[in-house]
């Protein structure tokens, strides 16, 4: 016989059914809930931030993404020593996206502020995964609205998509561990690195 082919409207019927699902199981609500109230409470602070003047590690983040934009590599001592000092990854990643004509505020949403809420979620997935899930609900509402996560959320600095990964490695780790598979031990070690 022929499989008649899903309609869009059966697809969306599917994924609206799934959502309901998830939504009525308690434990997913609470989280949705805190992760929501992360995401807010991060773009509240991100609004009234917005046009505070950038710090020094900022700026020199900026200098070294319009570098690798422009291929103009300044021969300041001052730069030049700050270039060995840093990470690449931020400064790659923010390149990306002023070449995407990505502005300072769209960048910092995107590679500070997502990371930051992305980091309540592994900090839930991992002390759930350790104790239980009452717990990791806990933690993970405490965690979201620690002052100097966010304080540093708002800032284009390392700390925050670091601590992102490394929770995520952190968790991968974990999940490695029951009966080691070495595919997330190796998306753990690739995360940590």
């Amino acid at each position: 016989f022929l499989l008649e082919p899903m309609t869009s409207e059966d697809i969306l019927g599917k994924r609206i059914d799934r959502l309901k699902g998830l939504i009525k199981d308690k434990r997913n609500a609470i989280l949705i809930w805190i992760l929501t109230f992360a995401f807010l409470i991060r773009l509240y602070y991100f609004f009234i931030s917005g046009d505070q003047a950038l710090w020094w590690d900022s700026l020199v983040y900026g200098a070294l993404a319009e570098n690798f934009i422009t291929h103009s590599w300044t021969d300041l001592p001052i730069i030049a020593g700050e270039i060995l000092g840093r990470p690449p990854l931020l400064p790659l990643l923010w390149s990306f996206l002023m070449r995407l004509s990505f502005n300072e505020m769209a960048s910092k949403l995107l590679l500070e502020i997502i990371p930051s809420v992305l980091s309540v979620f592994f900090a839930y997935l991992i002390i759930s995964k350790n104790y239980n899930y009452k717990v990791g609900l806990l933690a993970s509402g405490i965690f979201s609205f620690m002052w100097m996560h966010l304080f540093y959320s708002m800032r284009m600095l390392t700390s925050v998509p670091a601590l992102c990964l490394a929770l995520a490695s952190a968790y991968c780790f974990l999940k490695s561990g029951d009966n080691f598979k070495t595919k997330d031990f190796t998306i753990s070690i690739l995360l940590l690195s």
